[in-house]
């Protein structure tokens, strides 16, 4: 036999329980590793998702990702303890593949594996077997525990890791040396800078007290004792330069945020876990239901650990309770009673009085800390099954819980019609039968199986991690419908994201106010959609507020509403001391360009007639350069928070920075011309990212070329730090490549000189050397600019270019349309051009739906006809896209949305309201373009299309139009 097949016959068999476990999740979790579901629904897409997008951005923009400019007035990304911007893997994924929501749901998948097997050693530590630690990996990798936190990825990251960092520090305190210091201080650097702070303060707890319970059992040996403690500072003092980052957020934003001052009681109690919560240990799917059903946020409902589990964890375990073991089992005890929050007293009580505990919400979580006792225990509980008399109790208790879950499934699945009959008569709510049904009926078979063959003594260890596989991957699927999975193809959203500019857009000078969060342009994302679609906002939803931004939303609401009638930038001439003004003085109208600064940077101003003006000249994530005319001396207003770091020149010289209007800040300007540059720049923020990145590849490093099996774990250290690296080192800034991808499309069109060109652009074209005409579209759905454009050039061949924006599907598709296949085109990194000539080959379309009449919506009449049809056919016959086409007119089109749905009998399967643009002229003839690809259309689904407009203002449509094929170039 080859030498290189004993390898890895023998690879295998070392790892066969590690393997097992991510079998297990695979099939587990099937829908979304072939991409038929993703997560949209919860905070894992709403909130980490823009948090990772926008440091990919910054990454791949070849700058560091500190500022935030485009959520809640600007806020700091190195100083958000949820941001992971100082964790290694955020980072390596940023810039190499990028974040998107396919990586994201692979990456809660690897972390969902990585959790099952730190279980495995953890339990190995504890003294666990083979079989025993592959029991509690696979049963803590399918708990309820993932599956009902899957919306919360920072959580996820952080119980993913949480069971290595306990199986180091027990490896450490049974042997302390350099090795076992530098793995636990790896893995605590991990946990500190990517997961979940509530989680890890909770955790801390257990780790002190195996340390203290270490300390207490070798207290006759002081030679031991000091040792232990000397290799306890270092783990303390190395845990701390690599997580440097993390820990200097921590102490520099003790002034800027108010939760940091901890949580009142009520607030700290919200979403416990419910009494009925503990029904979910054996009946799993009574964990699926409403806030209101559950008697909390289903995400804290699912205590599922594993009936199997559950059923060692009682009986078998019970001679394991001694010394480490019992230690981590009066702990989950006391956490499963802090679990209920306002249900017990101890929630109440490890609030008062253990430091850290009023930082965070959620009592629920506490169930974590169960979570993690248990399992062990139930790995010792099938150690001891050889014994006669426990295997028979456990016996028996395997067969008592399948019995009850074979019951209940029974029960649920006779009631079901009836139930479902009440539902849609309105005399119950919720959408179909009672919890339980086929998945209850096929756990507890699998249950009573596993009772059986024990009895006999049959249950072999392989056969019992295959029926506890199962009954895992059964639970989730069944209890997904509580969690944040949705069948949705994340490719749909993938290029619904594809289609905003890559890396930062400068400012538009829209008012604050029009850049709002909402999920029609990215739909179904709705919170912190600002982050994709580049404009600064006062919106987002984040946990980490700004203190002085979360005082002018609240005791300055009169001046918030001024602030979101101004651009990002804006001169005023109005400026009072604050003191002397309250917010109910402030008239929104009369006072609309109203600055507050402090009495103490107050001065009077030399008045000008107005003319100034304000143009963005160039800009990235965290710094913008700005031509100033004033007309008079002015001050000029900054709408992002006002944090330390912040730095102005004016013609380059340092001008101070003012606080103005409670949360922003700015500076005087004098009259005339002046080029201004305002930048966030904290450069000593670059030396402690390199310190504690370095510090802990080093520390990877060292135990990786020390170990036994360097051969196997240096593969994937390099894998992780040469995609760091790559990071690091390879992107380049947008600005660079735009100014040399525009010398090289002027060079490819100077052979059509005659050809008039209009540019895509949201910046001043470098040095262009022919004649063009600028227009701006930065986001999907929009052609208005691009069709007046090009009409008003009246020519039958045309050069349409995109610099620093992009060329959307939908303007491609009227292009295409219009002039037939580019004659030719030049395409790079951030800029490109097509030259469009009439006689190209127009695309294949097949038009579904014409509507030629006119026709006019407004307030009484505010629907169209809806087109309505079922898409199966065209998935049979490969159609690409659908193709929805109007011309339009009015003076607002403010209210005004093309609505698409899809329903299957009467429930809304998805729907989306897409805004009409405003029009550029109220007579002039506006044109709506929207494509959509065909993949989104839901098998069986009926799919349907309307214009609605509920405004006073009449719409007038005419040629609307649904057509479908390819429109790809």
């Amino acid at each position: 036999m080859a030498t290189w097949l004993v390898a890895v016959r023998a690879w295998l068999r070392s790892n066969a329980a590690d393997l097992f476990i991510a079998l297990a999740v695979l099939v587990a979790y099937w829908p979304l590793v072939v991409l038929k579901a993703t997560l949209p629904l919860g905070d894992t897409m709403d909130c980490w998702l823009p948090w990772r997008w926008f440091i990919a951005s910054s990454i791949q923009d070849g700058s560091l990702p500190w500022w935030n400019p485009l959520q809640q007035m600007g806020y700091p990304v190195h100083a958000d303890l949820q941001g992971p911007a100082w964790y290694v893997e955020a980072i390596a994924t940023a810039g190499t593949i990028g974040q998107g929501p396919i990586v994201l749901q692979y990456l809660l998948l690897a972390y969902l594996i990585i959790g099952g097997w730190g279980m495995r050693r953890m339990t190995v530590a504890l003294g666990g077997g083979w079989a025993g630690s592959a029991l509690a990996g696979t049963c803590y990798a399918l708990s309820g525990f993932f599956t009902g936190h899957a919306m919360h990825f920072f959580a996820v990251i952080s119980a993913a890791w949480t069971p290595w960092a306990l199986a180091a520090l027990l490896g450490f305190l049974d042997a302390p040396n350099w090795r076992t210091m530098l793995r636990t201080a790896l893995l605590l650097a991990l946990l500190l800078t990517g997961g979940n702070h509530g989680l890890l303060i909770m955790c801390a707890y257990p780790m002190g007290l195996l340390t203290l319970h270490r300390l207490w059992s070798m207290r006759h040996d002081r030679a031991s004792t000091i040792q232990l403690l000397g290799w306890g500072l270092l783990i303390l003092i190395s845990a701390s330069l690599m997580a440097a980052g993390t820990l200097h957020a921590v102490w520099e934003v003790r002034d800027h945020v108010t939760r940091l001052e901890g949580l009142g009681l009520e607030q700290a109690q919200v979403n416990p876990l419910s009494p009925r919560s503990f029904l979910a240990l054996i009946l799993p799917q009574r964990a699926v239901g409403t806030t209101e059903a559950l008697g909390t946020d289903p995400t804290m409902a699912n205590t599922y650990v594993g009936v199997m589990a559950l059923a060692f964890a009682l009986v078998g375990g019970i001679g394991a309770l001694r010394g480490r073991v019992l230690l981590l089992a009066l702990v989950g005890l006391l956490s499963a009673c802090a679990a209920l929050g306002p249900h017990t007293p101890v929630h109440a009580f490890l609030w008062a009085h253990l430091p850290g505990m009023d930082l965070f919400r959620f009592p629920g979580y506490f169930w974590y800390l169960t979570l993690i006792a248990m399992l062990p225990l139930a790995a010792l509980g099938w150690e001891r099954v050889t014994e006669l008399r426990v295997r028979r109790v456990t016996a028996v208790v395997l067969m008592v819980l399948g019995g009850l879950l074979l019951v209940d499934g029974i029960r649920a699945g006779v009631g079901a019609e009836a139930w479902s009959a009440l539902v849609r008569a309105g005399t119950i709510p919720g959408e179909g039968a009672p919890a339980g049904g086929l998945a209850h009926m096929l756990t507890g078979c699998l249950v009573m199986i596993a009772g059986l063959l024990l009895a006999w003594n049959a249950l072999r260890p392989e056969v019992l991690l295959v029926l506890v596989a199962l009954e895992g991957v059964v639970v989730v699927h069944a209890t997904r419908g509580s969690t944040a999975m949705f069948p949705f193809d994340p490719r749909i959203l993938e290029a619904r994201l594809s289609e905003y500019p890559k890396g930062p857009v400068l400012p538009d000078g829209l008012p604050m106010g029009a850049n709002k969060d909402g999920e029609g342009p990215v739909q179904p994302l709705w919170r912190n959609t600002r982050t994709f679609q580049g404009g600064s906002s006062h919106d987002g939803f984040n946990s980490f507020w700004l203190s002085p931004h979360q005082q002018l939303t609240s005791e300055w609401p009169r001046l918030h509403a001024t602030l979101l009638e101004r651009p990002l930038f804006s001169l005023a001439r109005t400026v009072h001391p604050q003191e002397e003004y309250i917010d109910a003085e402030i008239d929104p109208l009369r006072d609309k360009d109203i600055v507050l600064v402090p009495a103490s940077a107050h001065r009077r101003m030399v008045p000008g007639v107005g003319m100034d003006r304000i143009t963005v000249r160039g800009g990235d994530h965290r710094a913008w350069t700005l031509d100033v005319h004033a007309d008079g001396e002015a001050f000029l207003l900054v709408q992002q928070s006002h944090y330390p770091g912040w730095r102005i020149t004016v013609d380059g010289v340092h001008r101070p920075i003012i606080p103005a209007n409670v949360a922003a800040f700015g500076t005087w300007l004098g009259s005339g011309d002046h080029r201004v540059t305002i930048a966030y720049d904290r450069p000593f923020l670059t030396w402690l990212f390199l310190l504690g990145h370095g510090t802990w590849f080093l520390g990877l490093f060292a135990l990786v070329l020390s170990g036994s099996r360097c051969a196997y774990h240096l593969i994937p250290a390099l894998v992780l730090f040469l995609a760091w690296g790559w990071a690091m080192v390879v992107p380049r800034s947008k600005a660079s490549d735009l100014e040399r991808e525009w010398q090289a499309i002027e060079r490819w069109a100077s052979s059509w000189r005659g050809v008039p060109l209009v540019v895509n652009s949201d910046r001043p074209l470098p040095e262009a050397t022919r004649t063009y005409t600028s227009f701006r579209i930065d986001a999907p759905d929009r052609v208005n600019a691009l069709v007046h454009e090009v009409e008003a050039q009246g020519s039958d061949s045309v050069l349409v270019a995109w610099h620093g924006t992009t060329l959307t599907t939908a303007m491609r598709t009227w292009l295409l349309g219009r002039y037939g296949r580019p004659h030719a085109q030049w395409t790079g990194r951030h800029a490109g051009a097509w030259l469009m000539v009439n006689r190209g080959t127009p695309p294949r379309l097949d038009t579904l739906f014409n509507e030629g009449r006119s026709s006019a919506l407004f307030e009484a009449a505010p629907f169209s006809p809806a087109f309505r049809f079922l898409p199966d056919t065209l998935n049979a016959a490969g159609k690409g896209y659908l193709v929805v086409h109007a011309r339009y007119s009015a003076k607002t089109c403010a209210q005004c949305r093309l609505v698409i749905e899809q329903r299957r009998d009467d429930r809304v399967l998805s729907y989306e309201a897409v805004p009409l643009e405003e029009p550029v002229d109220g007579k002039a003839r506006n044109t709506l373009m929207v494509v959509r690809p065909n993949a989104g259309l839901l098998p069986g689904a009926e799919w349907g299309a309307y214009l609605w407009n509920p405004s006073n203002d009449t719409l007038k449509v005419k040629e609307w139009s649904v057509m479908v094929g390819e429109v790809k170039e």
